[in-house]
């Protein structure tokens, strides 16, 4: 593999994210600026005292030209941080660890072994997803407490740049490039119905404020135009959800703001936990972990079909063998509305079960691995 360096194109990408990230913010506070202002200057209008000024206009541009300068002034100094924390990045492989080097007042160089290396996670922030980047970390096992799990490998940098690190990294192409299965209508009704559950809540309250307080109407405007991001929120969640078995990785994807990526080696699969809650029992969609001892100690795959979730534990190559657990009526003393859990460790198969935060565990490994060919 060729060395990765520090180019050009990554600081652009450094630079473009915040300023980007600020513009769409800027966009939402100009809508609400527009709807207080209107609010104001229907009350200015009605009362006999005060004459009609154009709030308007003043108070757009000015929201406007502090949020421009707002964004130049974070895209400079994340490019000055940048530039401090990643000068001269280089990135090469030797027959056994990865080495990395980075630093302008301080040079650090750290190497890890290609057997901790458990997977990958490409982050792909707001504001670098607008700026068409994303960052590259690994997922080591094998740290110290005070250590993160999580090492960053490849800084924010184009797109291009990182999933053609997190082959070289994974040995395997698939798993960077590899288009991934989504989870169905159900689990998109769920990110909808998260995402504008609370505007409804505040469009109701304002209502009720309207009519009971005797509030001027316009004041459900900025209210009602808050669906619009969420809408857009809603609809990019859902999209991002995926998963996949490709090559002998674990891939998932979720989450819309920051997303992520994470690719992890069956390997370095300690054991597998469904969880299930009382509205995901509803829909047939359950949470499943893949536990691993590297990272943030587990891979998520959200709100999955059930019958998915379980034959991906058992999926070629996994080593697992899955044993559907009997569901308790709800209400029960299993857990009833709360999520219900029952662990079956990898190791040495004892169980764990009762109401908790968690669910269900309905995998174990076994002794010998069997090609399910």
């Amino acid at each position: 593999m060729e060395p990765v360096a520090l180019g050009p194109s990554w600081t652009v990408a450094a630079m473009v994210a915040p300023f980007a990230l600020g513009l769409v913010l800027g966009g939402l506070g100009a809508v609400a600026a527009v709807g207080a202002a209107a609010l104001a200057g229907r009350r200015t209008r009605r009362s006999p005292v005060v004459p009609v000024v154009p709030v308007v206009p003043a108070v757009v541009a000015g929201v406007a030209w502090g949020l421009v300068a707002a964004a130049l002034a974070s895209a400079v100094l994340a490019v000055a941080g940048y530039l401090v924390t990643h000068w001269d990045l280089t990135l090469t492989r030797t027959p056994r660890q990865w080495r990395l080097v980075r630093g302008l007042l301080t040079t650090r160089e750290t190497s890890v072994e290609d057997a901790r290396l458990a997977g990958v996670v490409v982050r792909e922030p707001l504001g670098l997803r607008l700026a068409g980047a994303a960052e590259l970390g690994a997922v080591v096992t094998g740290l110290g407490g005070e250590q993160k799990g999580t090492l960053t490998l490849v800084p924010p940098a184009p797109a291009t740049v990182i999933t053609g690190v997190a082959a070289e990294v994974l040995e395997a192409r698939s798993p960077a490039y590899a288009p991934l299965q989504g989870h169905g209508p159900r689990a998109t009704r769920r990110r909808w119905l998260r995402a504008l559950s609370p505007v409804l809540v505040l469009l109701v309250v304002a209502a009720a404020a309207v009519l009971l307080a005797h509030l001027p109407a316009p004041v459900l405007l900025p209210v009602a135009l808050l669906a619009l991001p969420a809408a857009a929120l809603a609809c990019d969640r859902s999209r991002s959800l995926g998963h996949a078995l490709v090559e002998g990785h674990v891939v998932a994807r979720s989450g819309s703001l920051v997303r992520r990526r994470e690719v992890l080696g069956v390997g370095h699969v300690i054991g597998w936990t469904v969880r299930d809650t009382w509205f995901q029992r509803r829909q047939g969609l359950v949470t499943l972990d893949a536990t691993t001892a590297g990272g943030r100690q587990r891979v998520t795959v959200l709100d999955v079909p059930e019958t998915a979730a379980l034959d991906l534990a058992a999926g070629p190559g996994v080593c697992f063998q899955t044993a559907r657990a009997a569901r308790a009526p709800a209400g029960a003393a299993t857990g009833g509305a709360a999520a219900r859990r029952r662990i079956v460790t990898a190791d040495d198969g004892k169980q764990d079960g009762g109401p908790d935060d968690g669910a269900r565990a309905t995998a174990r490994r076994i002794p010998e691995c069997v090609s399910h060919g």
